[in-house]
């Protein structure tokens, strides 16, 4: 029997439980992160955004 390129590339994988564990907390640090994120920048208009987004992308490019 020959299996095609397809069969070859897909893997299943079971986590154990400490595995799941580790994927659970991950998912709800970066909920929490993303309700940070949100609350940081409520606090600012879009124009001071812009400016910010500007400096960094500026800082970034090394100017």
């Amino acid at each position: 029997m020959t299996r095609s390129h397809e069969d070859i590339k897909q893997a299943t994988f079971q986590l154990t439980k400490t595995g799941s564990k580790v994927v659970t907390i991950q998912n709800e640090l970066g909920d929490l992160l993303d309700q940070q994120h949100a609350r940081l920048v409520e606090k600012y208009s879009p124009e001071e955004l812009t400016i910010v987004a500007d400096f960094l992308k500026d800082l970034q490019e090394g100017h």
